[in-house]
């Protein structure tokens, strides 16, 4: 257990890393990439999920303490600088987004204009039935993927790549 920003991983060590919504919280996100990157044997890879759009950035990811929200291109291009191989890299979260994207946006024009200090996220506990209608409606985006159609935005951007 520790700080990736702060440890130094074993070289040649690791098969594989998952970092699911994990580089966002970094100040040093490209670090913590060469580091991984290091700690892989020829032929690992890393599975990764951030927050796609720059332009969405706000009070929810101020309450999650988020640094920033990425691009597609400027994750690739800050994965290939660490040496990784992109095998895949693509949208999640599609289906969701012109609706998400609009309630956002609004939602940073508010408190821009109110001049709203406090940041609060739009994640709340839900109960069974939300959960159940938030995973058929998540699944559509597998079933685009699955099929081979790359979804063209999303909220999230995965990625599975190579040393």
């Amino acid at each position: 257990l520790g700080d990736i920003e702060d440890i130094v991983l074993q070289e040649n060590n690791f098969s594989g890393a998952c970092c699911f919504d994990l580089l966002e919280h970094l100040e040093k996100d490209e670090l913590a990439i060469d580091q991984i990157y290091h700690s892989l044997k020829k032929g690992g890879r890393m599975i990764f999920t951030v927050p796609a759009y720059g332009f969405l950035f706000g009070s929810h990811d101020i309450a999650l303490e988020h640094k920033r929200r990425y691009t597609k291109k400027e994750i690739a291009e800050k994965i290939k600088k660490s040496g990784f191989k992109i095998l895949q890299i693509g949208y999640w979260n599609s289906v969701l987004f012109p609706l998400e994207a609009t309630f956002r946006i609004i939602k940073n024009f508010i408190y821009r204009v109110c001049k709203i200090k406090t940041h609060n996220t739009e994640i709340r506990f839900s109960n069974n039935i939300m959960n159940r209608v938030l995973c058929r409606v998540m699944s559509l985006d597998l079933w685009f993927l699955r099929r081979g159609i790359k979804l063209p935005f999303g909220l999230t951007i995965y990625g599975i790549i190579e040393k």
